[in-house]
């Protein structure tokens, strides 16, 4: 009879090609020694980071936004998924007490520059 956790377990454990595990398995070799590649990717901009770059009561939250940015444009190192741009939109948009941060017009202009 099986005990107890191995038949009832959904966990599985990691294993490679040779039945090694994850820890177990050999970092390949090269000339210089083992090595491990890794690939840079580009950051994803989140919505907040481009509504607080227009938002002026947040200086501070402005200040970084902007840094943010400009940094990784400068990069070419941030992308900004089309989602982010309507959520963007619609957030710098909305009037909340009795102020919004972008007029229509405003936000999207500034959208269209972020398609660029």
């Amino acid at each position: 009879m099986q005990d107890r956790e191995s038949a009832y377990s959904i966990r599985r454990r990691n294993v490679y090609a040779g039945g090694q595990s994850a820890a177990e398995a050999p970092v390949p070799e090269t000339e210089d020694g083992t090595e491990r590649t890794f690939i840079r990717v580009a950051a994803l901009v989140d919505t907040n980071v481009l509504v607080y770059r227009f938002d002026g009561r947040f200086p501070e939250k402005q200040k970084i936004a902007t840094a943010i940015l400009r940094r990784g444009i400068a990069a070419d190192s941030v992308r900004v998924p089309h989602q982010a741009i309507v959520e963007f939109i619609a957030a710098s948009t909305r009037i909340i007490r009795g102020h919004a941060i972008l007029s229509l017009a405003e936000a999207l202009r500034e959208a269209e520059e972020f398609l660029k």
